[in-house]
């Protein structure tokens, strides 16, 4: 979703490939799915077949994978001037462009990765420490943020980096559905990601 939101925002020509296909028998029930398959194009040209890749039309250069590094491409193109993009993701000042990469990674490590610790595991104990860090990352991006996005007036990799997750975990309450109402991110303590969110 990252990629594709970086694609978006700097209006950059695309054509999306569904590369996880589900393994099913004719008839056979989505809940009876074995796993998937993955697109032969993906597999051609990433390594690990991991999603998002960016391979260009020609299929003449190199793919470009890992979701930050694919908002990055697609920042590139917008200031080199191969396509006309948005409005920068990335500030102009190179100590604030440090900034938000370590913000971005920040978020990627600090927040996302407990996304999943609470979802996947079976352990209670490793759900309910992963659901703390997730909080706790997310109240220490609060405290930075600027508004309404995490710089300020606009769109930036940071807010890009922790968009998916958010909105799956406030809007869509993927954590209070799956896991129990004590997992639920409280609207007072996070009011300040939920006004971001409705900016992002």
């Amino acid at each position: 979703q990252r990629a594709w939101i970086a694609l978006n925002h700097h209006k950059i020509p695309y054509e999306k490939v569904e590369v996880l296909v589900l393994k099913r028998k004719p008839g056979q029930a989505l809940r009876e799915a074995t796993g998937y398959e993955k697109h032969p194009l993906v597999l051609k040209h990433h390594p690990s077949g991991l999603v998002p890749t960016l391979v260009d039309a020609d299929e003449a250069e190199p793919a470009v994978y890992d979701s930050l590094i694919c908002v990055e491409f697609c920042e590139d193109l917008a200031t080199t001037g191969v396509v006309q993009g948005g409005t920068p993701l990335l500030p102009g000042d190179a100590v604030q462009r440090g900034r938000a990469r370590i913000w971005a990674d920040y978020v990627n490590k600090q927040i996302c990765s407990q996304f999943y610790k609470v979802l996947v595991p079976k352990d209670l104990a490793v759900r309910a420490e992963a659901i703390e860090a997730f909080r706790a990352g997310l109240l220490k991006f609060q405290q930075e943020m600027k508004g309404p996005f995490f710089f300020g007036a606009q769109l930036s990799i940071v807010d890009i980096a922790l968009f998916p997750w958010a909105y799956r975990a406030i809007s869509v309450g993927i954590f209070e559905t799956y896991r129990g109402p004590e997992f639920a991110l409280d609207s007072k303590e996070f009011a300040g990601v939920y006004q971001w969110l409705k900016a992002c």
